[in-house]
């Protein structure tokens, strides 16, 4: 049983009524995607990572504090993930979210008033990443054949 604070309930029942009751959709696509708020959170959380590493980085090749250091035991290093292990493990989680994310929504999160527009606009996006990777293709053979026609 999934327990809700009561204003997170009311705005749950006040969406209902509007959508179910009242037939009122949102217009889709929203202005701020999951997956542009997924990755604005990414970067909030990478960015801090990111300018240790280049400050870590300028001090050990500047040789700026290396009498400051202090002997860390190797088994407590062998524990701490890199950096660039930490992002990757950012990375991998806001994209399980994302998926995640991609398979409930028309399934548990839309009322069924709104799950034919989701389904429109679905398609409209897939059709788009179709055509947009026809174009690819195609621009790549262009290029492909202006080289090949050099050599």
């Amino acid at each position: 049983r999934l327990h809700l604070p009561f204003t997170l309930k009311k705005i749950l029942v006040e969406e209902w009524e509007v959508i179910s009751q009242c037939g009122m959709l949102y217009d889709l696509p929203s202005k701020v995607s999951v997956r542009d708020a997924l990755n604005s959170y990414l970067e909030s959380k990478l960015v801090p990572m990111r300018e240790k590493k280049e400050m870590d980085n300028s001090n050990t090749s500047s040789g700026k504090g290396e009498g400051d250091k202090v002997e860390v035991d190797n088994d407590n290093d062998a524990q701490q993930p890199s950096i660039a292990d930490r992002e990757k493990e950012w990375v991998n989680m806001v994209e399980g979210i994302a998926l995640l994310f991609d398979q409930a929504l028309p399934i548990h999160l839309l009322f069924e008033e709104e799950r034919a527009q989701y389904g429109s606009l679905r398609r409209q996006i897939l059709a788009q990443r179709r055509i947009a990777a026809y174009n690819d293709q195609l621009e790549a053979m262009k290029v492909d054949g202006v080289n090949g026609s050099e050599a």
